[in-house]
């Protein structure tokens, strides 16, 4: 079986960091798969400026016009050789290269036939039944863990019902089909291998990614994220510990983005690793998520030592019911205490906001402001985000017990945004107005304090 990986060109500031997902693909599958090729023209893109002049112009949306098929011919040039058995489209947030990934996939389809088509990313976790329904000829679209779908794929004989964490069009019920959801222990799965991002044009990024666990302890109510049902999985310490040696010495990398959804989910896990991470003197710098609660200062302590430099938080709201009703019940006393605390052992804090929330007045946007001008000289960036009851949260799942109502949205490439009204208040142009205010209120409050706005892989690249 061969299998084609591809990444398809956006217009990026700064050198892409190598995504885990493909890498534990590589690694996993290695062993199984007759050829395995990457074909990253996201960071080929970035070297080389080449399709930055339609990307800027025209967006990805606009390939489906007749005048755009020179753009998807010369991509699929770009591609190669298209005798391949699988061809994945890993679509890396939300609908970004989606449209394209769809353009030059029906392309593919059209000169090789036989060639199966598999969509991944976080994305289509949301909204793979909508895209498999509009998009027929695509033959999988992963909405949970990848690694069981890849190990299906390629076992002889399996068909699309017989393999797991797929949707799928079936053409004789003419209907689409989700199957089985298979979760896999972490610690059966291969570190991912990053060998293929690199080579001569496209040398070691200065950052990689890493994840210890999977799954997230909160069942944050806005969260879309696969992980946020309740599982957790952590991997083997040692392992970690060696793994993060090994990438440091092959790749020639010292700085890593931890991606997992909180570290100190498990304050004993959290200093078993701190520790032996000091212990075995890898001289690292990371970049991690918090929980804002439960972190005395010896802990925090441990954490600069063991090489953290930068840490975002997820502060959401200063509102205590709000708060409450997020399920993480932060406490604003004890997180200013936490943040500084951070600051003063020499971590960078980063914080994210959200506002728009289910009947949120006034009164909780001052509160944040009021937070944020309390701790500023313990932060270094401030994110504002606007509620979204995204597909697959408990808001939009059981919007009723929140009070609202999910509108219809008949856009086939959503926009990172669902319309939803207040069944006792706002109506959604009301609501969205309210959010855009609110927004606003806080990025000004923001700017006035003279602190940044900044993507967090982004500004974490900027500090190391």
């Amino acid at each position: 079986m061969r299998l084609k990986i591809v990444l398809l060109p956006r217009k990026l500031d700064s050198r892409p960091t190598p995504f885990w997902d493909i890498g534990s693909v590589i690694a996993n599958i290695r062993s199984e798969c007759e050829r395995i090729k990457l074909i990253d023209l996201e960071t080929k893109n970035y070297y080389t400026k080449k399709y930055d002049g339609y990307l800027k112009n025209y967006g990805a949306v606009n390939v489906f016009r007749k005048e755009s098929l020179c753009f998807v011919r010369s991509i699929i040039k770009d591609i190669g050789s298209i005798e391949f058995d699988v061809f994945h489209f890993y679509i890396d947030w939300w609908n970004e290269t989606l449209p394209l990934a769809i353009a030059v996939a029906h392309q593919i389809k059209k000169l090789n036939k036989k060639a199966r088509i598999l969509l991944t990313g976080p994305y289509l976790n949301s909204y793979g039944k909508e895209i498999s329904d509009k998009f027929k000829f695509i033959d999988y679209i992963a909405v949970s863990e990848i690694e069981p779908v890849f190990k299906n794929i390629f076992t002889d004989g399996l068909c699309a019902s017989e393999t797991s964490n797929i949707v799928y069009y079936n053409e004789k019920t003419r209907k689409v089909h989700e199957t089985k959801r298979q979760v896999t222990d972490i610690n059966d799965i291969l570190f991912p291998e990053f060998d293929l991002f690199f080579s001569g044009t496209c040398p070691c990024p200065e950052v990689l990614p890493f994840r210890l666990s999977r799954g997230c302890k909160y069942r944050c109510f806005f969260c879309a994220c696969l992980s946020a049902k309740r599982l957790r999985y952590y991997k083997d310490i040692d392992a970690v510990v060696s793994c993060l040696r090994k990438y440091k010495k092959i790749y020639n990398v010292r700085n890593f983005y931890f991606e997992d959804d909180a570290l100190n989910f498990s304050n004993v896990y959290l200093e078993t690793f701190l520790d032996k991470l000091i212990k075995a003197r890898v001289n690292i710098q990371w970049s991690a998520y918090f929980i804002a609660k439960n972190l005395p200062l010896a802990i925090i302590k441990k954490i600069r030592k063991a090489g953290c430099v930068h840490i975002r938080w997820g502060i959401e709201s200063a509102h205590p019911s709000i708060s409450r009703e997020i399920a993480k019940n932060i406490s604003m006393s004890e997180a200013g205490v936490i943040l500084s605390c951070a600051s003063r052992v020499g971590i960078s804090n980063q914080i994210s906001v959200i506002v728009g929330f289910p009947y949120e007045k006034r009164d909780s946007i001052g509160l944040m402001k009021e937070f944020i001008n309390k701790n500023k000289e313990s932060l270094s960036v401030v994110n504002v985000y606007p509620f979204k009851p995204r597909v697959n949260t408990l808001a939009h799942d059981h919007s009723e017990r929140y009070g609202i109502k999910i509108l219809e949205d008949r856009t086939v490439f959503k926009k990172d945004r669902v319309p939803f009204e207040e069944t006792k208040g706002l109506k959604w142009e009301e609501k969205r107005i309210a959010q855009k205010l609110f927004k606003r209120d806080i990025d000004r409050f923001v700017k006035e304090k003279r602190l940044t706005d900044m993507d967090p892989k982004e500004y974490f690249k900027k500090m190391v």
